[in-house]
Formats: structure tokens, sequence, C-alpha cells
């Protein structure tokens, strides 16, 4: 196949897969039965299968397609899958591919994959294949490696966990065990935990991760009046940014476009940014309220609608992970009526913390040599020098 046509014949592949009709399905079965082996075979057959996945019900699965020729796909696949020398794309094919084709070593292919010699984006190709393929076993999969991975691959990891109840439940254990840090999961995921419909898990992760924030907000805006009088230094908000609001929001090149782009308030004033910040709740647009979707499979997922069609809901999680969910697969989808950002991200910030976190947001820069009182910008969010 040449590369125009190999472009050409994976979309088409897709949209047959889509349309699961079994006889446009089997002309590509043709296709493939002359293109076993190489990149073109392995992209040709993920197209299809994951149409497939989504077009029909859950149980209903694409094995059935592939069984005539899953022998060399699946040599194929776990060839290039392990492959450094391969370009990122075929190995991506291949890792998604694996999950469709299940053998012995399956599993032990995938978790090497997890290996830091690995990119980000092989290791979460690698994980979403895990999830595919023995999703009730992704807990003991991972957590046991917790040490070797890296702060990318545990956010990710976390990211899938947190979708079944099992796994959820395996997360705060680990959390009580010492082997993962509560301060692991975002804000968002620990207020997921908190108000989870799971009645046993939600008093669980009550009891860990602590108490909801208290629900009236404006003493806690009072509180933080002193902040808008004093000077605060944008390299030490860029600090508080990454660690309190970069897996939703975006400011210049860092964090994740979940909520809305910290850009836009930069005129609002100082007042109006710290209200947004302590009180998430008090003006929501439409488009950043949070959603709370379940899965025909049992899965549960919270993020903000970031598209739909006839086929499918697009719902973008705090991270910027993107999860498209086929409407065949939703057992329920429901509107949170506030946004996905929690109440809380104050806990732990000084008046001055929150002062250096608005001055970058406002895009002020102090100018060198400068400093606030009672803090050496080597300080971490929330500890005064000498404390």
């Amino acid at each position: 196949m040449s590369a125009i046509g190999t472009g050409f014949l994976t979309d088409l592949a897709a949209v047959i897969g889509l349309r699961g009709q079994d006889v446009e399905i089997e002309s590509m079965g043709s296709v493939l039965r002359a293109n076993p082996r190489g990149a073109e075979g392995l992209s040709l057959a993920r197209a299809v299968v994951e149409g497939l996945s989504r077009s029909r019900a859950p149980g209903d699965a694409p094995i059935q397609w592939l069984s005539p020729f899953s022998s060399p796909l699946a040599t194929e696949a776990a060839a290039v899958a392990v492959d450094p020398g391969q370009p990122e794309t075929a190995r991506q094919d291949a890792i998604a591919l694996i999950a469709y084709l299940p053998t012995t070593a399956s599993r032990t292919h995938l978790l090497s994959l997890l290996d830091p010699q690995n990119s980000q984006d092989i290791q979460r190709a690698g994980l979403a294949a895990l999830d595919r393929l023995a999703p009730n076993a992704l807990g003991q999969d991972l957590i046991p490696r917790w040490n070797t991975f890296t702060p990318g691959l545990r956010a990710d990891s976390l990211a899938f966990l947190l979708k079944r109840s099992e796994r959820a439940a395996d997360v705060l254990s680990a959390i009580t065990s010492g082997v993962v840090r509560a301060a692991e999961l975002s804000p968002t995921q620990q207020e997921f935990l908190r108000t989870h419909r799971d009645e046993a898990l939600r008093r669980r992760a009550i009891a860990i991760l602590g108490a909801a924030p208290p629900a009236e907000r404006q003493p806690i805006v009072d509180a933080f009046q002193p902040a808008l009088r004093l000077t605060g230094v944008s390299a030490r908000g860029q600090v508080v940014f990454t660690a309190r609001c970069a897996t939703c929001h975006r400011h210049g090149n860092e964090g994740h476009a979940v909520g809305p782009d910290l850009a836009t308030v930069r005129n609002a004033g100082r007042e109006k940014i710290l209200v947004h910040i302590i009180d998430p709740n008090r003006e929501v647009a439409a488009n950043f309220m949070g959603y709370l979707l379940e899965t025909r499979e049992g899965e549960t997922l919270s993020g903000v609608i970031a598209g739909e069609s006839a086929a499918g809901v697009v719902l973008r999680q705090a991270g910027g992970i993107e999860i498209t969910v086929p409407r065949t697969r939703i057992a329920s989808l429901q509107g949170q009526g506030k946004s996905l950002m929690p109440d809380g991200l104050e806990a732990g910030l000084t008046e001055q913390d929150m002062a250096d976190l608005l001055a970058l947001l406002e895009g002020h820069v102090q100018l060198r040599g400068t400093s606030a009182p009672g803090r050496n910008r080597l300080d971490p969010p929330g500890q005064a020098h000498g404390q």
C-alpha cells in the first residue's frame, strides 16, 4: 500500500468500523488478509476494531472479526509495540491492537511499556490498552510499580484507576499504606472521591482524605482580603499555579485547558480573580459545568463536555485527558450543577502565597532584587522563611 493509499484506507476503515455493516467490514478483512504485516496492516486493523468497539453494544467483541488473522497480527503487534526502533505511530497502533488480541503474554508486553525508557505517549497508550485488556486487574498491575513511575505516569495512572469503584478503593488502600500520597491526587480527584456515588467508597474517602471544605465560601474570601494589598512575585506565583491550578487551567505554555484559559481573567481585577479562585461556583459558564458519566461497563467518569456528536460524547478530565464515549456505552449522564473546579484550593496557602498567584494571573512581574517580607524566594507555598 502506498502512503496515500494507506492513509485513505485507514480513514475508510474507521468509517466502516463505525457503520458496523457486515458486508463492508468483510471487504476490509479482505484487504487486511492481503496486507497482514507491517505498519500498514496494524494501522488498518486498529482503525476497524476501534470503530467496531464504538458502534457495537458492549460485549460484542471486535475480536470476532479479527479471528481469521489474529495469530499473525498478535505476533506482529507484540514485536512492534516493544521495539523502540519503530516509529511511535506504528507502536501506538500495535499497543492498541494488543488489547483486542489477547494472548498469555499480552499483559507482560503492555506492562513493559510503563518503563521510563518509553515516552509518555507510549506509556499512556500502554495504560489505555491495559485498561481495556484487564480492567479488573489494573490496580494490582500498577500500584506495586508505583515507586518506579514518573510524576506524569502517576497522574495518568490515577485517571485510569479512578474510573472504577474497586480500583478507586485500591488507590485509597495505597494511600493508607503510604505507597501513594494523598497529595498526588488533584483537588478535583479528591473531590470526586469525597462525593462518589458509591456510599462505602465515599465514606472511606472522607475518612482518609479529610472532610470537604466548608460550603460557605464568603468568610474565606473575606479572610484573604489582605492578600489584595500585598505585593506579589510572579515567579513564586508560578509555583503555586503549578501545584494548584495547572491540572485544569492553562496559563501561557503551562497547564491544561479544562477550565477557562486564565489569560481571560487578567483584566478582571484582583478582587474578582480572588473570588473566582476561592468560590469557583459563584459564576460558572455553562460549558465549564462538571458532568458525571457512567458507562454500561461500570465506569464512572467526571469532566466537562468538550464536544458531542450523534455517535458519542467527548469528556475532558483534569489533566487535559479526553475520553470519547460512544452513546451506546452511556448508562447515564448527569450535570452536577457546579464547576469541575473544587472548593478548597486555597487550603494551606498564606496571604502572601495568594498575592503571588494573583500577581502571576495579572501578568505583573516584580523588579529583580525585591522580595516580599517573611518569604524567601526558595520557600515552598504555605511556608514562610525560617518556619
